[in-house]
């Protein structure tokens, strides 16, 4: 089910913490908050752009437009990408 994410999850930041960590704890926050479930999946998905390289094609089809859009607009709104 989860193949598209190769080994990505087991790959770690300069940190060492693992990729996936930050990815889970900002959906977690995000589910605290009351978020929607469009944007706790988004939350999720943030760094599949960058980090697994996801396109958003692919999140489209596999999560729904809405959150490809959030996804997108969260890596659109940071100014050095």
């Amino acid at each position: 089910m989860f193949a598209w994410l190769g080994d990505w999850f087991l790959q770690v930041r300069a940190s060492g913490d693992p990729y996936l960590e930050h990815c889970v704890e900002t959906a977690a926050l995000l589910a605290e908050l009351g978020a929607g479930p469009a944007v706790v999946a988004a939350g999720l998905l943030h760094d599949m752009v960058d980090d697994a390289d996801l396109d958003y094609g692919f999140i489209s089809e596999q999560f729904g437009a809405d959150v490809a859009n959030l996804v997108k607009g969260v890596i659109n709104s940071i100014p050095w990408i």
